[in-house]
């Protein structure tokens, strides 16, 4: 299992979380199921993209009375909006790179003679 921690990506964290949901829903005390369910969420967090830090804030409420739910809804629209700067990151990256392909399929090699430029990457081209 620590093995297939380190280094985790989301679907270990998802896979992880599947294993543990299913040992809570296998155990035959309450107690028992309940520490099962906890930590499969928690693996679900974090394969959602949640850090343990976050995790905690979360569980720190649940475990002071608090209802949690305001907050977590902060963290998850908090991630999904970062998600979305990324995206549109990523989108732009591959204009740009889209647009160096088209350039490099309409030129020639044979009209390469400069070799101290780049027709594919040069601006404005």
């Amino acid at each position: 299992m620590l093995t297939m921690m380190r280094g985790a990506s989301s679907a270990v964290f998802k896979r992880v979380s599947d294993i543990f949901a299913g040992l809570g829903a296998g155990a035959d005390q309450v107690q028992t199921a309940s520490l099962w369910k906890m930590a499969a969420g928690a693996f679900e967090a974090q394969a959602a993209g949640l850090t343990l830090a976050e995790i905690t804030s979360v569980l720190e409420l649940k475990d002071a009375g608090s209802r949690s739910c305001r907050h977590t809804l902060a963290l998850v629209e908090r991630h999904i909006a970062e998600i979305d700067v990324r995206i549109a990151a990523l989108h732009e990256t591959r204009d740009r790179l889209s647009l160096m392909a088209r350039r490099a399929k309409g030129l020639d090699p044979v009209d390469c003679t400069d070799p101290h430029r780049c027709q594919v990457i040069e601006p404005g081209r």
